[in-house]
């Protein structure tokens, strides 16, 4: 539902709604196989969203995104959050770093120049 009004499919055209059909199909990628979701767990007392945390993140982002050479998707909660990360983020991984944002896809599709798969941090 969400996904149609997102895209303006939820809409009437000329005062009339319009049947739409739809159609979803199973995914191929094998989640249970291929997913990892990884949690950090921290010791440190350190304010959220201060400086130091959003240093913290990006280094353990970094470290993560490069030991698996960029196959990669971060989720945050907070849009400032991702936008301080991915600045430190940003230009100090060998592949694309690229942000989405809550009313657009991100413009990328495809692959790097380079021929591997682009690093997404979103």
């Amino acid at each position: 539902m969400r996904t149609r009004q997102m895209i303006g499919l939820d809409e009437a055209v000329n005062g009339k709604r319009v049947k739409i059909q739809e159609y979803t199909a199973e995914s191929p990628f094998n989640y249970r196989k291929n997913c990892l979701v990884y949690l950090p767990e921290s010791n440190k007392k350190i304010m959220h969203g201060s400086e130091k945390d959003i240093v913290r993140i990006a280094d353990q982002i970094k470290r993560l995104v490069s030991a698996v050479h960029g196959h990669t998707l971060v989720l945050f909660t907070s849009y400032s959050l991702m936008g301080n990360v991915c600045k430190l983020i940003r230009g100090s991984l060998p592949f694309g770093v690229h942000r989405g944002s809550e009313n657009r896809c991100p413009d990328y599709i495809g692959k790097a120049g380079s021929g591997g798969d682009y690093g997404r941090v979103a």
